[in-house]
């Protein structure tokens, strides 16, 4: 991804220096890069670029560089994270079974790197599961959760998000974004895996 990145902004950099009929030796220098160094860069060769470069080197083309980064694919899991989910999961009985990190179905045409935190399974019928940790952008979380059941629906969906005063406290203050979303008590969901059937949708504190 690095590598496709620098590439694209390399080409960018060498259109730009051609409508200018600007040779690389003289944008390598304005920039205070060496000859070597910006080729490198202008023809996607290298996978680094630092912020820096890439300031100096749009300001001499007359670009402005625009950073921004955007939630897609599944993030790399603290421990606390992976731990609660599992301790949720203990008390999954036959015929339930789940699996965690599940991605979602490839739709032609669109690379997904997307996956749910679970799946429990009940012969064709799925519960999809999240689980939230520190609730923030509490409107950006409602949106990727849609997002993802609009994309692979399932017979219900389980929202978990960790027992802190911070997140109960979110949530009572956006109650209206998860209204869909009845909150669940720890017993009900429990003495439902327990005895092999899938949870309720709703939200649980975990």
């Amino acid at each position: 991804m690095a590598r496709r990145q620098v590439a694209e902004i390399g080409d960018e950099f060498r259109e730009r220096r051609l409508i200018q009929a600007a040779s690389q030796a003289h944008i390598s220098a304005a920039a205070g890069l060496s000859r070597t160094r910006y080729g490198l860069i202008e023809r996607g060769t290298t996978a680094s670029l630092t912020v820096d470069e890439l300031n100096r080197i749009a300001a001499v083309l007359g670009m402005v560089p625009s950073i921004r980064v955007y939630p897609d694919g599944v993030p790399v899991r603290d421990v606390g994270h992976a731990t609660k989910l599992l301790r949720f999961l203990e008390p999954v009985r036959p015929p339930v079974t789940f699996r965690i990190e599940v991605p979602l179905p490839v739709v032609a045409g669109r690379p997904e790197r997307r996956a749910w935190d679970a799946v429990l399974f009940r012969d064709r019928e799925r519960c999809t599961v999240e689980l939230e940790m520190r609730l923030r952008d509490v409107q950006e979380v409602r949106r990727r959760i849609d997002l993802k059941r609009r994309d692979d629906p399932s017979e219900a969906f389980l929202l978990l998000v960790a027992d802190t005063r911070l997140n109960r406290r979110v949530l009572a203050e956006f109650a209206t974004l998860f209204a869909d979303l009845p909150t669940l008590r720890p017993s009900q969901v429990q003495s439902a895996l327990g005895a092999g059937r899938l949870p309720p949708a709703g939200l649980l504190f975990v």
